[in-house]
């Protein structure tokens, strides 16, 4: 089999303790050329240097070898040439004093591979296409300079998987989101300070055997409070501002251990959020645990700071950063602010953070008085129908928002409703004529835009009248279609009618011209239809 020598500097004074375990061949360790002995399989040797000497590990048999562990050696060594052996199941090189460096893109990690660890180390290269054994026990990569896309990479291909390590300074990145895992882990560390993405919301956790879940990641997010998470973990750390907790009667209500530590580390909790934890951790009756919720976060509400008086009673450390944070002013008014001539039957609406609720004033608008009438009351809405308001009125309103604990002063806004037409007038017939012709035409007066509604009936039939013969029309005369009944008392009314409403306008009534009697208005329709008079005719 091929041979192979690892070598190295010495970075200082110090005495090295590596190990090797290799069941054929040997493994001599020289020191600037001079030999300093041999390793005996499985059992680390103490070799002493000084700061740079030239250190080498010569591997007679380099395929057999199955372990190399030479972790916190204080030796520069590029790795990036190493085809790793491959028979090999232990691999570790990580340390805080070690100088390991070189591009491990080509790696192929060994099938049998149970332990591998190259954390702090200076290594470089991509990993995305690597295939991860499904002998692995223990993977970490944390700290290091390692990059690479892990979208598609499946944990749970590795049924004996206990440990997973992708922290610190790592700049590993990729949609997490579909990521499912082994029954056997324990620990989980995901941290990347901004490469993994994706929402961690479905995740599901429940047959692992977790008993630590640092997540920190600011592009994550998602809704964690419906997780099922194994009793067995103590240890749960979140950073970053996008993992919340939105509802109660989540998973924290179900944990056991007294031991238990949880941190939301540079989180952006709501009011709700910080109010839903404290509440399912008072839920779970658990005691002496520890709750660290950093970041800019708000709350808790005066609900949530009674859980979190019972908490402490009950033991726990709590820690909550929370600034004062008030809920959003509501804005985008409609009607606009100093808006005319809205409509009587006007909605009004406004546009808020989700998930806060308002409280609407509205009033007449009095002097420089602020609306005080409440007409929607702790309500997450963004719309309110206020029915039918005044004509040529100003209302002032304002809309206060609350997240369940402050409340927000909204702006005061107004608008003014456009005015109703001014009543037609100067009736023909006029009021209460009488010898009125039978042939008459009816005529009145009113603003050039504005159209009627006429309603024209017999007294002693419709009082008030209530047969339409105009039908929102602009006209200013009615042409009935026939002779109306001599000797009779009619009653009429015009109705004018804007973009604003409908006026009613006043009754008034004529006496027809007895039958072979003198008439005092009598028009022959022939020459007035000409005329343009009237609009519409109709049989009375």
């Amino acid at each position: 089999m091929a041979a192979y020598t690892i070598t190295g500097t010495a970075i200082d004074i110090a005495t090295l303790t590596p190990m090797f375990t290799f069941p054929s061949g040997t493994i001599e360790v020289e020191i600037d050329d001079v030999s300093d002995g041999f390793f005996t399989s499985g059992v680390s040797k103490d070799v002493v240097v000084a700061a740079g000497e030239k250190v080498e590990y010569i591997c007679s048999d380099w395929d057999a070898i199955t372990g190399i562990e030479i972790q916190n050696d204080h030796l520069n060594c590029d790795v990036g040439a190493w085809q790793l052996p491959t028979d090999l199941t232990v691999l570790n090189l990580g340390s805080f004093q070690t100088g390991y460096s070189g591009d491990i893109s080509s790696w192929v990690l060994p099938t049998g591979l149970v332990d591998f660890d190259i954390s702090y180390t200076k290594m470089t290269g991509t990993i995305t296409n690597w295939v991860m054994p499904n002998t692995l026990v223990n993977f970490d990569i944390g700290v290091s300079d390692i990059t690479g896309v892990l979208t598609d990479w499946d944990l749970s291909s590795c049924p004996s998987l206990e440990d997973f390590y992708a922290n610190a300074s790592s700049l590993l990145s990729g949609n997490v989101s579909g990521w499912a895992f082994p029954d056997t882990l324990e620990r989980l560390y995901l941290h990347s300070p901004s490469g993994f993405t994706g929402s961690i919301a479905n995740w599901d956790l429940s047959a692992t055997a977790l008993t630590y879940l640092a997540i920190g990641t600011s592009n994550l997010s998602g809704n964690i409070s419906g997780w099922t998470v194994p009793t067995t973990c103590t240890k749960i750390w979140f950073n970053g501002s996008g993992i919340d907790y939105d509802s109660t009667g989540g998973w924290l209500k179900d944990i056991t251990s007294e031991a238990i530590d949880i941190t939301w580390d540079n989180s952006n909790l709501t009011y709700t959020q910080v109010d839903n934890i404290l509440a399912d951790l008072v839920t779970s009756g658990v005691a002496n645990g520890e709750l660290v919720i950093d970041g800019t976060n708000s709350g808790p509400s005066s609900a949530g700071t009674t859980s979190k008086g019972t908490l402490e009673t009950a033991g726990w450390s709590i820690t909550i950063n929370a600034e004062v944070v008030f809920p959003t002013k509501a804005s985008v008014p409609g009607p606009a602010d100093d808006a005319e001539d809205q409509l009587l039957t006007v909605d009004l609406s406004w546009t808020k953070d989700g998930g806060d609720e308002v409280y609407v004033y509205l009033d007449k608008k009095i002097g420089e008085d602020p609306p005080i009438t409440k007409v929607v009351d702790n309500v997450d809405t963004e719309t309110y129908d206020p029915g039918e308001l005044d004509a040529d009125t100003t209302y002032v309103w304002r809309v206060d928002t609350t997240d369940g604990s402050l409340t927000t002063t909204g702006d005061q806004w107004e608008f003014t409703t456009g005015a109703l037409p001014d009543k037609a007038t100067v009736p023909s017939p006029a009021n209460s004529g009488t010898n009125i012709a039978i042939s008459t035409n009816l005529g009145w007066t009113k603003g050039a835009s504005d159209t009627v509604l006429v309603y024209l009936d017999k007294k002693t039939e419709n009082n008030p009248p209530t047969t339409k013969v105009v039908d929102d029309e602009n006209a200013n005369s009615y042409d009935p279609l026939s002779d109306l009944t001599n000797n009779t008392t009619y009653v009429w009314r015009v109705d004018t009618k804007n973009n604003i409403g409908i006026t009613t306008g006043d009754q008034w009534e004529f006496t027809t011209v007895a039958e072979g009697g003198d008439s005092e208005l009598s028009f022959n329709r022939s020459s007035t239809r000409g005329l343009g008079l009237g609009m519409n005719r109709g049989v009375v």
